[in-house]
Parts: structure tokens; C-alpha cells; sequence
């Protein structure tokens, strides 16, 4: 396995893996697939924007799980903060990917400066959850009712980790 930073030629792969979740889950408030250029378009702008991208690669150079960081806010005083979004290929979820993933961004956030992770998650995702705990990310609050997926009103759950 290799985690390398994502390129513009990985959206394609990156798109299959999140249009699993937006199709299937309700895992992600998105509502419809997003096109291999609409994934080239949000690689380019967490980039730009100077957030890290990674993609994890198995042995065949199938990508089967990414992560990023981007904006929790855009105001300024929120800068040292930045939320997570992470997702492993749905056929992957039993080969310690996520862990993989989130080792990788750990031993790596320093050099961004962060202070705060925080990580959204729709309840109930014993599997997020339970990821996110087993890295020292603690429960700051629920939000009811939040958002909508497949006809029925959502909660989510934010996590945060303190990085300094």
C-alpha cells in the first residue's frame, strides 16, 4: 500500500470510491454523484486553498481510500482549524485503510499549522466513530435533525482532536 498526495488523473477513481456513499449512505448529505471533472475541480481547490489531498494506492495502483482537509469555516478567525474527510473504498473497509489514512495525516498536520480537527459524522457510524476515538478524537457535540438523506432527517455528531 501507498499513500501519496491525489492528483488532477486520480479524480476518477476518488469520484467511484465517494459516489458509493452518496449513492448508498447516508454517510455524506451529498446527493448525487459527482462527475470525475467535478472531483478534478475539488482536488484543485483544497490545494489551492493549501490543504492537503491524499489518495492510498494497494499494490495494483487501485486507489481504495483518500482523505483531505479543507475549510470548517471561512471566516478568519477559524483559519487553525480544518475538518476532515476521509473515505475508503467500500470492498476496503476491513483492511485498516482508514487507520492507515489517518496515521498518515497525524505524523504529517504539523506542517499546516492546525490547532483543531474536527470530523462530522452522521449518527448512527459505529465504524467513524469508533475511528475516530481509537485516534483521540472526543465527542464536542450532536446536531439534530441537521440534514436530509433518503427521506428522513439526520443527525450528525462533531468530533475534534487538539493538535497543539
Amino acid at each position: 500500500m501507498k499513500i501519496r498526495e491525489a492528483t488532477r488523473s486520480d479524480a476518477m477513481a476518488i469520484a467511484e470510491v465517494f459516489n458509493y456513499y452518496i449513492l448508498n449512505t447516508a454517510v455524506t448529505f451529498e446527493i448525487e454523484p459527482l462527475t470525475p471533472h467535478q472531483m478534478e475541480d475539488r482536488i484543485a481547490q483544497i490545494n489551492n486553498d493549501g490543504y492537503p489531498f491524499y489518495v492510498m494506492e494497494d499494490d495494483n495502483r487501485k486507489v481504495v481510500g483518500f482523505y483531505y482537509l479543507h475549510y470548517w469555516n471561512y471566516r478568519k478567525g477559524y483559519h487553525s482549524t480544518a475538518e476532515l474527510v476521509i473515505y475508503v473504498r467500500h470492498t476496503s473497509v476491513h483492511h485498516n485503510i482508514a487507520s492507515q489514512l489517518l496515521e498518515h495525516l497525524l505524523a504529517n498536520v504539523g506542517k499546516y499549522g492546525f490547532h483543531m480537527l474536527i470530523a462530522t459524522v452522521t449518527v448512527p457510524t459505529e465504524k467513524s466513530t469508533g475511528i475516530l476515538q481509537k485516534f483521540n478524537f472526543h465527542k464536542a457535540g450532536e446536531l439534530l435533525e441537521i440534514g436530509q438523506k433518503f427521506g428522513k432527517m439526520r443527525n450528525v455528531e462533531q468530533w475534534v482532536l487538539k493538535l497543539n
